[in-house]
This record gives structure tokens, C-alpha cells and sequence, in this order.
């Protein structure tokens, strides 16, 4: 029985720290992508800290290329898509991914290019990823983050 008790705690402790970055940000979302891309809230970078409990501001749809090039397109709360001229024109993105239990971060630029921010995607070297975004619109960060890609 204490083996038992000691395995079952043992499986809990290394299961916790690895789901820490997959709660999420913001509310979990069902839409359907416009682009054929992956859908995430996007909320005040302030409120990180709330996770599911962060107001949703707008939602983001990010595509990849074989390339390496990646779109992120921005859409208002009812998925019509948002003219870009109230942000500014450079975004910061970042890949992030587990590397001997810590997280490995990559930074990279992306810029507004007709309707989206482009980038290009630094090498990816380990799977699953994830990739966050900060956009800025007026004196807010505003953050979408894209967890769980393949």
C-alpha cells in the first residue's frame, strides 16, 4: 500500500510542473479558423496571470508555411477580421518549448504585411510548441498565445 501511495504521489508531483503553461490565457475558444490555422483568445498582456480567467479583447488566427513563415491574423470578438491600423506595425513573438523541464524561449520579429503580422519562425526543434505573440494597440500589450502546436 505505502508503494502504491508513494508511486501514485510520485506521478502527480511530475505531472503538475508539466502542465504549467497549459492551462492557457484567456477563455477556451471552438472556432472555426478563416485561414485554416489555429484560433486563440487574445487578452491584455496585464492579465496573463488570470489564465482562463482573462477577458478575451480579440482573437487571433495563426497559419504556417512550410517555409517557416507564419501570419497572425487578428479578428474581433464575432470573427470578423480587424484592420490592423490602430496597432503598431512590428509585433514580438516568441517559440517556446520544453527542454530539459525548463522552457526554452526564442524571440522573433513580425510585421504588419496587408491584413496580417508575418514572420518567420525560428527553427523548431522539439514538439509539441508554443508560440506567443504580443501585439500593441495604443499604451496596451495585448497577447495571444498559441500552446500546444505540432
Amino acid at each position: 500500500m505505502k508503494t502504491i501511495l508513494t508511486a501514485l504521489l510520485l506521478a502527480i508531483g511530475f505531472i503538475t510542473p508539466s502542465m504549467a503553461h497549459d492551462e492557457g490565457h484567456g477563455p477556451k475558444l471552438s472556432d472555426t479558423a478563416k485561414y485554416g490555422g489555429a484560433i486563440a483568445p487574445a487578452i491584455l498582456a496585464k492579465e496573463v496571470p488570470l489564465g482562463r480567467k482573462a477577458k478575451m479583447i480579440y482573437k487571433g488566427e495563426l497559419t504556417r508555411s512550410q517555409n517557416g513563415t507564419i501570419r497572425i491574423y487578428i479578428y474581433d470578438t464575432q470573427m470578423k477580421l480587424i484592420d490592423l491600423e490602430k496597432f503598431d506595425t512590428t509585433a514580438t513573438g516568441t517559440l517556446e518549448f520544453k527542454k530539459n523541464k525548463k522552457w526554452a524561449k526564442t524571440p522573433f520579429k513580425l510585421q504588419q504585411k496587408d491584413n496580417a503580422f508575418v514572420g518567420k519562425l525560428p527553427p523548431v526543434t522539439r514538439k509539441p510548441f508554443n508560440i506567443d505573440v504580443i501585439l500593441r494597440e495604443g499604451n496596451h500589450d495585448i497577447m495571444i498565445a498559441f500552446d500546444h502546436l505540432d
